[in-house]
């Protein structure tokens, strides 16, 4: 049997060490720490909605070609980040689809794949479309972020 070794390193929410205190103080410390992980996602979310949503103000009232409802797509989606923000709790780790990935990461992709169909400019939405990728990789289950 392979012996562990202690690590002088913190523990993380993700690994189990065996011998470690009260079990379920150490599960009340890994929904503490992944409560503070989503918040961190949901925090990130709200902002970007907020970037996007004075940069396509600025690109309307600079008059550059492309639809203005854009402006309106993104308010929604900063309203929804934030609605998510403010009234949802965390899903634990290793739970199956929930209504609350369809807000978060389904409304971002929406978002997202909207704002590279109709982009204006020299404007490129791509590197948007990690933060769903990473948010359902960490906080979702191994199947949904596959």
């Amino acid at each position: 049997m392979a012996r562990v070794l202690p690590s002088q390193f913190a523990g993380s929410w993700l690994s189990v060490q065996d011998g470690e205190g009260n079990g379920s103080q150490d599960q009340a410390k890994r929904a503490r720490s992944f409560s503070r992980l989503w918040r961190a996602f949901m925090r990130a979310r709200a902002f970007i909605a907020a970037v996007l949503l004075l940069l396509q103000g600025f690109v309307v009232a600079t008059g550059a070609s492309g639809p203005a409802w854009l402006v309106v797509v993104c308010a929604l989606h900063l309203a929804a980040a934030v609605a998510v923000l403010l009234w949802w709790r965390p899903v634990q780790p290793g739970y199956s689809f929930r209504l609350q990935w369809l807000l978060t990461i389904g409304v971002d992709l929406v978002v997202f794949a909207l704002l590279q169909t109709f982009q204006q400019g020299g404007i490129n939405y791509t590197p948007l479309f990690a933060l769903p990728v990473l948010l359902a990789s960490i906080l979702g289950s191994l199947v949904f972020a596959l």
